[in-house]
């Protein structure tokens, strides 16, 4: 018997010191609400997540403005999504801001003021909002995963040099186990679906 786990999503807020300010894009995914004022929206992965987001919130109106640290907009994103992305985000007249990372912000009377780096100048410039959204990422929650490990035959340890070539996991590091435990996708690190699917082959495929 084998065991897959992949997590839900746990947003990483512990090197964000000022997250009381800011929505996470799991947040307005999961529940959107009217937007009113102007939104801003900092993408620190480029990935289809915080792009999508920025798509809805465009398409609902939203004074919507992007800044990420990347050098363009959804660097990571996918070529088949980017183009529907981008086109919502300029039909929008969304201002996108590359190459500038956040590095705090305030609360100043009823909006937040962020405080953004250039990453190649080093120059400081301060944005004002009503709202702030961020997106940096998930943390794994392995709570499951930890309770499984004691009745696996591997202890959850996938052998990575089978798996790197779709080998057999052979490892037996517990002999009264009596299952084979593997973490995949985002049960390892803030990865996407397609990454957790591409592990579950490589695990999968020789069962």
């Amino acid at each position: 018997m084998t065991f897959i786990v992949r997590s839900t999503l746990a947003y990483d807020f512990e090197q964000l010191l000022f997250c009381p300010l800011a929505e996470t894009v799991w947040d307005i995914l999961e529940t959107p609400r009217k937007t009113q004022g102007t939104v801003l929206l900092y993408d620190g992965l480029g990935t289809i997540a915080g792009a999508a987001s920025a798509e809805m919130l465009a398409e609902q109106g939203a004074q919507l403005v992007y800044v990420t640290p990347d050098r363009h907009t959804a660097l990571e994103t996918s070529f088949l999504d980017r183009p529907f992305i981008m086109r919502e985000l300029y039909q929008n007249g969304t201002p996108m801001y590359p190459d500038k990372r956040l590095v705090r912000a305030v609360r100043n009377g009823h909006r937040i003021e962020a405080t953004f780096v250039n990453e190649y100048t080093g120059v400081e410039e301060v944005m004002a909002c009503d709202r702030l959204v961020i997106e940096r990422g998930t943390i794994p929650m392995d709570e499951f995963y930890n309770d499984l490990r004691a009745g696996s035959r591997n202890d959850g340890v996938t052998d990575l040099d089978a798996f790197v070539v779709a080998d057999r996991q052979t490892l037996s590091l517990n002999p009264d186990g009596h299952y084979d435990l593997h973490r995949i996708g985002d049960a390892i690190s803030s990865r996407d679906i397609h990454a957790g699917m591409l592990d579950a082959m490589r695990l999968c495929r020789l069962i």
